[in-house]
């Protein structure tokens, strides 16, 4: 669905959702009745029903140029065990 722009005489400037590519030039206008012309203007993609949509949207243009610093790998939540050598060699490797 897209979002289309009318202006009534009587109400003003309306939205309509109608199928991409099947809005009229003039259409009833749902309050009044009365004939409402279609504007012409920017695309509406910014509006958006879902707050969590639009901060996702948000966040990842703000990325490109303040990406977040990470100071450690995300914790998986399992402990890790480091594998146990039993070769003498590797006794004499420094310890971090």
């Amino acid at each position: 669905m897209a979002s289309y722009l009318y202006n009534c005489k009587n109400c003003g400037e309306i939205v309509v959702n109608l199928p991409m590519g099947t809005a009229e030039p003039l259409i009833a206008c749902p309050e009044c009745s009365e004939e409402a012309q279609r504007l012409f203007s920017s695309p509406h993609i910014g509006i958006s029903s879902s707050d969590s949509k639009m901060n996702l949207i948000e966040n990842t243009k703000r990325s490109a140029d303040e990406p977040e610093v990470v100071d450690a790998l995300p914790d998986s939540g399992r402990v890790k065990k480091q594998a146990v050598t039993r070769d003498p060699r590797h006794q004499k490797l420094p310890r971090p």
